[in-house]
């Protein structure tokens, strides 16, 4: 039996196998989050950022998902994220 981890993402438990990147997880599970460079089959460089969560503040189409994670996807944190690499308009 394959190893299976337990995380809340957007204040909703989520069972999923062991080894899932945060991003296919989130699509799984009909939770949006917004992407400009991960396509099915293309692999993940995760250099748009969009796709940022509050783990630790990482990004979703590179880290997997890991057990007891709790994770969010807000709008403050995007904000705040994209100013930090873009700067201030």
């Amino acid at each position: 039996m394959s190893d299976r981890i337990t995380v809340t993402m957007d204040q909703k438990v989520i069972s999923a196998p062991a080894g899932v990147t945060i991003l296919k997880l989130a699509r799984d599970h009909k939770i949006f989050i917004p992407t400009l460079c991960y396509l099915e089959h293309v692999s993940d460089i995760g250099s748009c950022r969009l796709c940022v969560v509050e783990v630790e503040v990482m990004i979703a189409c590179c880290r997997l998902a890991a057990r007891r994670q709790r994770m969010e996807w807000s709008l403050p944190l995007r904000v705040r994220v994209l100013q930090n690499i873009a700067g201030k308009c």
